[in-house]
């Protein structure tokens, strides 16, 4: 995806979520898929960091927000 289907003209297009669901436009979705991206980003970071001081952490996933196309 690009910044103009993000942030420009295409942003606001609307598209039915499964067919004949509810409507929804690459913008909600690409802020939500932002939002949980950086989520996994955190935890990534808390990895490395244990890891950097010599302990072990387990990678978490359970904690990431969900995405609209994921409810569905």
């Amino acid at each position: 995806m690009d910044g103009y289907n993000v942030y420009g003209g295409r942003s606001h297009e609307e598209y039915e979520s499964p067919k004949g669901g509810p409507t929804i436009s690459n913008s909600l979705i690409m802020q939500q898929e932002m939002t949980r991206r950086d989520a996994m980003t955190f935890n990534r970071d808390q990895q490395v960091w244990a890891v950097a001081q010599g302990h072990d952490l387990a990678l978490a996933t359970d904690n990431l927000p969900p995405v609209q196309a994921d409810q569905d």
